[in-house]
C-alpha cells in the first residue's frame, strides 16, 4: 500500500520506520515543512521520496484515501496547518 506521512519528525518518523519494518508499506512517501527533515528522512530510508508539492495528497481518493489503497498518516505539530499555494 502507498503511504503518505506527514511530519517527519519523531513521530512521523517512528511510524514511517515501524510502517517499512513491519512490510505494511509498498512505497513511503514523505511531507514535511522542514527541508532538512525531508532529506534526513530519505538519507536513512525512512520514506521513498519526499513530496512537498502536495500531489500524493491530491491523489489519495477524499473519502477514504485507504479505500483506494492509499493512506496518509498525519503526525504533525498541534498548530500546524499545510496549505495550497495561490498560483
Amino acid at each position: 500500500m502507498k503511504t503518505t506521512v506527514i511530519g517527519l519528525g519523531l513521530i512521523g518518523g517512528s511510524i514511517a520506520l515501524d510502517l517499512r519494518k513491519a512490510g505494511l508499506a509498498t512505497e513511503l512517501v514523505g511531507v514535511d515543512l522542514n527541508p532538512a527533515n525531508g532529506s534526513r528522512a530519505v538519507e536513512r530510508g525512512l520514506v521513498d521520496r519526499i513530496d512537498n508539492d502536495g500531489s500524493a495528497l491530491s491523489s489519495a481518493d477524499s473519502r477514504d484515501p485507504c479505500d483506494s489503497g492509499k493512506c496518509i498518516e498525519s503526525a504533525t505539530a498541534v498548530g500546524v496547518r499545510y496549505r495550497e499555494e495561490e498560483s
